[in-house]
């Protein structure tokens, strides 16, 4: 689930690429045609921090969740 939740972001980012009018996808089609690379950049790292923000939220879940823990063999 934590791998999920990080491709799903990227998923909804292509897929505004592919075809939508508004969103961070089509955010960054705009800059790209304006030659705005700091722009473009600034989306790249929105798009970083809500993955990481949405993986962070799965771990705490996970930890929240499972609570039993595997013996080590050590």
């Amino acid at each position: 689930m934590k791998i999920s939740a990080t491709y799903a972001v990227m998923g909804a980012v292509v897929a505004e690429w592919i075809g939508a009018d508004k969103g961070i996808g089509y955010y960054m089609l705009l800059q790209k045609s304006a030659y705005r690379t700091d722009r473009m950049f600034v989306a790249i790292v929105i798009i970083v921090l809500l993955s990481l923000v949405l993986f962070a939220i799965i771990a705490l879940l996970e930890k929240w969740l499972v609570r039993w823990k595997p013996r080590r063999n050590s």
